[in-house]
């Protein structure tokens, strides 16, 4: 698509010429993206313009590589810089750190052991995927050996999937490595996991488990997601069918709560006890309310947390006071508060049997206490305006358009978004009929003058 080289009889390296492409690329995307003219190519086009640009990528990996090589066998960076040339380009170029670091250390290694590897890069063979691969394979004890496999395997690169692939280098590996190559699991050090908390209450999980770790951990959880999409499908039922206010996510999501859900269950049993907790598992979580702002709810980093996280995290805590001056700085703390106690828990215990979301088979000790009428809107902390919901359930009360309502027996009901109603459970059984018509507001919604809307159930 461009011609990023000189002419034969050019003398060395021209920065201007780098410099033009760059130009050149810039004003075609522009025209491509900011101009509109995208709309104007048609569909043969359109697979042919995606091809010419992965082309491209390729291209850039190949020179890339050839850079960052000749930075690092220089120990410019170093120098220059006092950075190691990996931390270098991931500051500058704002880059993971580990993704940087390892195109580095694919670069020296292609450069020291395999030309055939910078050849096909130059030639766009194959990609900076395909190098790394190869370049993993390849551990000090059989590098040697592999050199002579690596054409070979190159040449086997458009005839089957990336997956595909990558299994035949590591099957070659296996087999050339004297050692028995590596098997996961053999080290117990092979059993990572890495938590990196985010922005807005997001938690990033990456990791490995070897062996029985991986069989047990794998198969509990898909068991629960299992369990779980089972139960949103009667709840999707429940509120209105595939038209409804509740839609089954993707496995991947079902996955995400399925380990949530095992974490929560496991915190609220003794570690050496078979039996089942006694009392509702709970972490301890500080939140930061501003007496000020008292709408402002952030955690011990000042990170906000969303609506229906802290309205979930608030409807059944540990309040534990901090006092503190203008500036910021303790000065006090407060005894342990809990809103809901011991006794009020027993008698929502045997009131409700477990969570009272309909079809739900959460039993109580997995279940939060919440307030119909939120404790922040000064709901009273009575059997009467409390009711048990799982987590789960627990989070889709507090969602936006949903509301729940007690009757004056102790018994409650939803209105979902598009305005169905249905009735709450005791003891896994649900009551029958047709709720109430729903009041003119929520019991958590600003007041209204609004009439009653009929009932939907």
């Amino acid at each position: 698509m461009f011609d990023i080289g000189s002419d034969a009889g050019s003398p060395g390296y021209d920065p201007s010429a780098l410099t033009d492409v760059i130009h050149q690329f810039s004003l075609v995307r522009s025209d491509l993206i900011c101009h509109g003219a995208l709309s104007d190519v048609d569909d043969n086009q359109l697979c042919e313009l995606a091809l010419n640009i992965e082309s491209l990528r390729r291209g850039l990996d190949s020179l890339s590589i050839t850079v960052l090589a000749e930075l690092d066998a220089r120990g410019t960076t170093d120098t220059v810089h006092g950075m190691r040339t990996g931390s270098w380009l991931a500051n500058n170029a704002l880059l993971p750190g580990g993704g940087s670091r390892s195109r580095v250390k694919v670069a020296d290694r292609v450069r020291r052991h395999f030309p055939e590897i910078a050849s096909s890069l130059e030639s766009g063979a194959i990609g900076f995927d395909h190098a790394k691969v190869l370049v993993d394979a390849a551990n000090p004890r059989i590098i040697d050996e592999f050199k002579p496999f690596v054409t070979r395997l190159i040449d086997l690169v458009p005839l089957m999937t990336f997956e595909r692939w990558k299994k035949e280098v590591e099957g070659v590996a296996a087999l050339l490595d004297q050692d028995g190559g590596h098997n996961p699991g053999d080290d117990i050090t092979d059993n990572t996991l890495t938590l990196s908390p985010g922005m807005s209450g997001t938690l990033g999980i990456k990791g490995q488990l070897c062996g029985d770790n991986a069989i047990i951990v794998f198969d509990a959880i898909s068991e629960r997601a299992d369990q779980i999409f089972h139960r949103m499908k009667n709840d999707a039922k429940l509120a209105g069918g595939v038209k409804g206010d509740l839609k089954i996510p993707p496995r991947r999501t079902l996955l995400a709560l399925a380990l949530s859900e095992l974490v929560r269950e496991a915190l609220g049993k003794p570690a050496s006890a078979a039996s089942a907790p006694t009392v509702a598992p709970r972490t301890d979580v500080s939140l930061v309310i501003n007496a000020a702002n008292p709408d402002l709810v952030t955690d011990s980093n000042g990170t906000p947390i969303g609506d229906t996280s802290k309205f979930t995290l608030l409807c059944d805590p540990t309040f534990r006071p901090v006092v503190m001056n203008t500036e910021g700085m303790v000065i006090d703390l407060g005894r342990d508060q809990r809103l809901v106690n011991d006794a009020l828990r027993r008698a929502l215990f045997h009131r409700d049997g477990g969570c009272v979301w309909p079809g739900c088979e959460n039993p109580a000790t997995w279940c939060d206490a919440h307030h119909v009428q939120h404790w922040i809107n000064n709901g009273r902390t009575d059997l009467a305006n409390t009711g048990l919901l799982c987590r789960y359930h627990h989070g889709v009360t507090h969602r936006k358009g949903w509301s729940m309502h007690a009757t004056d027996d102790q018994w409650f009901w939803w209105e979902s978004p598009s305005g169905k109603s249905f009735w709450s459970q005791r003891h896994g059984k649900q009551r029958t009929g047709c709720p109430p018509p729903p009041p003119s507001q929520s019991p958590n919604a600003p007041p209204s003058n609004a009439p009653p809307r009929p009932s939907q159930c």
